[in-house]
């Protein structure tokens, strides 16, 4: 739409497998997670935005990625966002706390 470069990740967890939609800022990111052997060891965090329609997952987007370190530490936290459009007390940016991570997180 906007003349952005972007790519599509496809991610592979416990459980399933799922797209995500990946902007410019954090294509050169994973390329060079993938062109370093080291990094392809480790275990990272992502943090998505989601597409809603009617109750219908529409999309996934790539926001931030963080090594599982990084995630213990609590460098990424969650952010949710309210409909501006609404003139309500609730509708106000906040940043929610990071959960605690276990140590034995695999």
């Amino acid at each position: 739409k906007n003349n952005k470069r972007y790519g599509r990740l496809e991610i592979l967890d416990f459980y399933s497998t799922f797209e995500v939609t990946v902007f410019e800022s954090n294509i050169e990111e994973i390329e060079n997670i993938l062109k370093n052997e080291a990094s392809k060891n480790e275990a990272y965090g992502f943090l998505l935005s989601y597409k809603a329609e009617e109750g219908k997952l529409d999309s996934l987007a790539l926001r931030s990625i963080k090594t599982l370190e990084g995630l213990q530490e609590g460098e990424i936290k969650a952010v949710k966002k309210f409909n501006a459009k609404k003139n309500t007390q609730e509708n106000k940016d906040f940043i929610a706390e990071p959960k605690e991570f276990e140590n034995n997180i695999i």
